[in-house]
């Protein structure tokens, strides 16, 4: 049977790894974090169908709610309202309910979860990567599945004859700020409660101030290149 390799317990790497399961493969995933430790503690807006067109199961309702009304603000301040969408076509998701709910469909599928384990370099052999070693032992695959991250340091290894650009360039990142608050008694609610900002400060990117369904102030500051 052969063999396959996932780099990373993110929600790329789960879907993946699910798949080639259900697909017939041995699939592993090496997780350097415990398993109370993956995940983030907010929610993402994502569009429902998108369980039912990748073929995996939809969460528990627990997990999402209704996406409200939302307003684009232009770079000259004009705002720009958008109607709210059909009843549950988006919604807000819990990322970490989310990536708990594609461990336990990975799992279901046959997916070896291995936690607290660093990947640490590839493995190579005659120009090909063909396995990966963790703290502990090296590990063999037919296929090796990068799914670490946008600032992956496994890029760098791949054999120079695939010209894989080591290290993303300036402009092909965005970085963050974020921060979720707990909104001020009394304080009235926008209407609508999503406000996004395109060139916000004349910056490259996008900023967004919303209200969430828990009463918290959701803050995002994004910026091409660097804040």
């Amino acid at each position: 049977m052969k063999q396959i390799a996932v780099i990373g317990l993110g929600h790329g790497g789960l879907v993946a790894a699910m798949k080639l399961a259900e697909a017939g493969f041995s699939v592993t995933v090496f997780e350097q974090k415990g398993k109370d430790e993956v995940g983030y503690p907010w929610e993402d807006d994502i569009r429902r169908d998108i369980f039912q067109r990748i073929g995996i199961s939809e969460p528990d309702p627990s997990l999402y709610n209704q996406k409200t009304r939302r307003c684009f603000i232009a770079p000259n301040l004009t705002p720009l309202p958008l109607p709210a969408g059909k009843p549950m076509e988006d919604i807000s998701i819990s990322r970490k309910g989310l990536l708990c709910h594609l461990i336990r469909l990975a799992e279901q599928a046959g997916v070896k979860i291995l936690y607290h384990t660093r990947v640490e370099k590839l493995l190579l052999e005659k120009g090909r990567v063909c396995g990966i070693q963790t703290e502990r032992e090296k590990v063999f695959a037919d296929l090796v599945i990068d799914a670490s991250g946008f600032l992956s340091p496994f890029r760098g290894q791949i054999p120079g004859r695939f010209h894989m650009q080591a290290m993303p360039a300036r402009d092909d990142r965005m970085e963050v700020y974020r921060a979720i608050v707990e909104k001020t008694v009394g304080t009235e609610t926008p209407d609508p409660a999503r406000h996004y900002y395109i060139r916000h400060r004349g910056g490259a990117g996008i900023s967004w101030c919303n209200v969430n369904n828990h009463e918290q102030v959701d803050l995002l500051v994004g910026r091409i290149g660097t804040l």
